[in-house]
């Protein structure tokens, strides 16, 4: 079997799982929402939970780790921690299923990351962030200083 063939045939795996879970959240109840993902690589079925509030994003993750017996782990990161929860298909023990929620330190100060953030790019050539793409490339293309 090619490289290409053997990938497909991965992927057509990972796909099966997530027609299973989507079954499993049919059936069982009220699921969170999840973006789910069959990796390009490997055999892995990801989550992603995106729910605005951070209590929600973490309570998401929870009740499908739970669902699927997983343990949840906290991974610290410089603006916050990923929970991740790890485990084995229980309908392809070869597909990994991996469930991902990204919770800040500070999701309630998102205005102050923009200000903060507007503040860098002004430092940075004076431009902020409401300055948009074409700008930039004007002004990168003509030797403008930005402004």
């Amino acid at each position: 079997m090619s490289g290409r063939a053997e990938q497909l045939a991965w992927q057509r795996r990972a796909w099966h799982v997530i027609g299973h879970l989507l079954d499993l959240a049919a059936e069982g109840g009220p699921f969170p929402a999840a973006a789910w993902t069959a990796e390009p690589a490997g055999c892995q079925v990801t989550g992603r939970f995106w729910q605005p509030d951070p209590a929600e994003r973490k309570a998401a993750l929870t009740a499908w780790a739970e669902a699927l017996g997983a343990d949840v782990a906290e991974h610290p990161q410089l603006t916050g921690a990923d929970l991740i929860a790890r485990t084995r298909s229980e309908e392809d023990s070869l597909v990994r299923i991996v469930l991902v929620a990204r919770i800040y330190a500070e999701d309630e100060d998102a205005g102050d990351e923009l200000a903060r953030a507007e503040s860098d790019a002004e430092a940075w050539g004076g431009r902020g962030v409401s300055g948009s793409y074409e700008e930039w490339l004007n002004d990168e293309n003509s030797g403008g200083s930005g402004e």
